[in-house]
């Protein structure tokens, strides 16, 4: 019996000194599978996103990191010195941005790589901290890191643009422990709160859906006096005109004008909890009271306050497509982490699933997609400047091919390809405000570009035929892009990334609450 014990004994001990170890070092990081120096892309079809046209037959010179010469094929030298890559037959586009994604610590193993291998050279990340640290969340200096790394080829990273505060949602996301200001009692928090994350380095204060009106319009306030933006949810006490006069600059997701635009929306908005009415009865009425001239008028005055959209159509579609066979063979889930497949994925996409049909056969889940969708295109034609955006990490939301699902389901609903992939190039440039250097290709401009075997204007699923990716000139052929992708199976099934994220995962007080629930 005591040999026994002492061999449990020393077994335990293992494991444990086995664990501790796998979660002190290190995790592998995405391989540096590209090539660098002077390239030039001759014979190549340039999509020029600005004017909506294909030039054909051009030669694209690129020298450290930029764009150095664009031009007819018989017009342009390329030098000894530059590789010279054919590209008869293949189409180039600026680098794809994700305008609404979240990062997390361990996003160099899970998210990194398939970013670029799927064209996704830029990202807006809408996640943050309420510390300086956290175990589980990217902070605004990981980014930032992350990025500097990547442009001098140190590292697989999409460059992160703006950087966002954690969400503020008037006080039930603050665990114990944290500042009193983040709970936003008055007036004065929101001028703390403002000023804490100001002093990280954010861009813009995340607004999210059950902050009250007064909160909202002191964070607002808060905000413009200190020089930050606000973006995120419009917060479902606060009307879309209220938000418009306080200068949100974009608002996500599907449901905007869905909330907005039905005869009960004041009535929900007053609601003592909205997020408790929000049931499947109010689901139905989404639809059924919705008021075409009413929504009209609000998409006009969004136009005019030049607000811009982020619909994130993909999740919309995620109960729609838990429904399906689809949701459980698809196979890019070999890239997200077992955990997160089993953890956070399977009960959320079950749940969603599990909304029954109506007694006539009605499914509301994909009345309202399919309502958002038409959203999209109407509010397109009325002026209101829309952005592509996933809400990466979110169930059923593939990091960077994910994209490509949103822009077809842009185009699915009416709009044309070109506005779609405007949607994540030269718009999202215009967003950020770096139109000078990104979202299109000129001379001067940032070398981030896809090149594609098909042509987008044709099709937009062609944005999916990605033949190379080029980061800051920095090329990845085909045999890269094959390298980065495989790289992220092997993490996303691997038992020590999955031991290292449930680490961070219990290590997290943001995370500790929700996981309990």
């Amino acid at each position: 019996m005591k040999a026994l014990l002492k061999t449990l004994a020393l077994g335990l001990l293992a494991s444990i000194v086995a664990l501790t170890i796998a979660l002190s070092l290190p995790l592998p990081e995405p391989p540096l599978a590209f090539t660098s120096g002077p390239i030039a892309l001759t014979g190549v079809t340039i999509i020029d996103v600005e004017q909506g046209e294909a030039l054909a037959n051009q030669t694209v010179v690129m020298r450290d990191g930029f764009i150095e010469r664009v031009g007819p094929a018989d017009q342009v030298r390329v030098l000894a010195d530059v590789r010279a890559v054919d590209a008869r037959g293949q189409y180039l586009i600026p680098g794809l941005w994700d305008m609404h994604t979240h990062s997390i610590k361990r996003s160099p193993q899970f998210h990194h790589a398939l970013y670029i291998a799927h064209g996704v050279t830029g990202v807006r990340d809408m996640s943050g901290c309420l510390s300086d640290d956290d175990a589980y969340w990217a902070c605004p200096e990981d980014r930032r890191r992350w990025t500097n790394q990547a442009v001098l080829g140190e590292r697989v990273s999409p460059r992160y643009v703006l950087q966002s505060s954690y969400q503020t949602n008037g006080g039930n996301e603050v665990p114990e422990g944290f500042a009193d200001f983040f709970r936003l009692r008055e007036p004065a928090d929101a001028d703390e709160l403002v000023a804490f994350y100001r002093a990280q380095g954010v861009d813009f204060i995340k607004t999210y859906s059950e902050l009250t009106s007064p909160q909202y319009s002191w964070i607002a306030q808060s905000a413009r006096e200190q020089g930050l933006a606000i973006a995120g949810h419009r917060p479902l006490r606060v009307s879309l005109a209220e938000a418009l006069a306080a200068g949100q600059r974009s608002f996500e997701h599907g449901r905007l004008f869905l909330f907005e635009c039905f005869d009960g929306a004041e009535a929900f908005r007053n609601a003592p909890d909205p997020i408790a009415a929000y049931d499947a009865t109010l689901r139905q009425r989404l639809v059924d009271e919705r008021n075409d001239e009413v929504c009209a008028a609000q998409m006009q005055s969004m136009a005019r306050a030049g607000a811009w959209w982020v619909p994130t159509l993909t999740t919309l579609k995620m109960p729609v497509t838990a429904r399906t066979s689809g949701a459980e063979s698809d196979p890019r889930l070999v890239t997200v982490p077992w955990l997160r497949r089993k953890v956070m994925w399977g009960p959320d996409a079950r749940h969603a699933a599990r909304e029954p049909l109506l007694s006539d056969g009605r499914d509301i889940p994909a009345e309202l997609f399919d309502r958002a969708s038409r959203d999209v295109a109407l509010a397109h034609a009325a002026g209101v400047r829309v952005l592509a955006g996933t809400d990466t990490t979110d169930t059923l939301v593939f990091t960077g091919s994910s994209l490509h699902d949103e822009l077809q389901m842009m185009v699915d609903a009416g709009l044309a390809p070109i506005e779609a992939l405007r949607s994540a190039t030269s718009h999202a440039a215009e967003f950020v405000g770096v139109q000078s250097v990104h979202g299109s290709i000129a001379p001067g401009k940032v070398a981030d570009l896809v090149l594609l075997d098909g042509d987008p204007l044709a099709d937009i699923a062609n944005t999916r035929r990605i033949a190379g990716v080029f980061f800051g000139g920095r090329y990845y052929d085909d045999g890269g892009l094959l390298a980065l992708q495989e790289f992220v199976g092997e993490q996303a099934g691997g038992l020590r990334a999955n031991l290292r994220l449930l680490w961070d995962l219990l290590a997290s007080p943001l995370m500790r609450p929700q996981l309990v629930d």
